[in-house]
């Protein structure tokens, strides 16, 4: 009897002990995440501001231009073809950082686009698998198929 409570308790210090393992994995696998997600939001938090100095600087250029077009003696003075080149520049710097394919030296970004990249490799060479296994079977059955047929000719 106090042989069966002893084993019954070891089972229960096992569990639990298990069970404390498991949660602490999970408390490390979630405070890694937190980690990263905090570098992800002073990252964006970085970028927001830049996005928000270029459309500054594009506002003001823009009412720069709008009052140099008004003015038609100066729309062919180096000035305003200074201002229009510039302008280009501006909205497609704006448009890059919109669109998440600005150039960066930032570490994280790039580890970002890294992160990308690999899982966009994993799922091609997944499907890649897969298909070479749809086509191994496929081949298998032709195979299967024709020795089959041959045999029936045969006979």
């Amino acid at each position: 009897m106090r042989l069966t409570k002893l084993k019954i308790n070891h089972k229960d210090y096992v569990n639990l002990r298990q069970a404390h393992t498991a949660q602490q994995s999970l408390v490390l696998s979630l405070q890694k995440a937190v980690q990263e997600s905090q570098k992800y939001k002073q990252v964006i938090t970085k970028q927001e501001q830049v996005i928000a100095q270029l459309e500054e600087s594009l506002a003001s250029k823009q009412s720069l231009l709008a009052e140099v077009e008004r003015n038609t003696d100066l729309k062919d003075s180096k000035v305003y073809q200074l201002l229009a080149d510039e302008n280009k520049v501006l909205r497609q710097k704006l448009k890059d950082l919109q669109e998440g394919e600005a150039d960066t030296d930032d570490p994280v970004i790039l580890k970002i686009k890294l992160k990308r990249q690999v899982l966009r490799a994993k799922a091609l060479e997944e499907q890649m698998i897969a298909g070479a296994k749809s086509s191994g079977k496929q081949i298998g059955e032709l195979k299967k198929k024709l020795r089959e047929l041959s045999m029936n000719m045969i006979q």
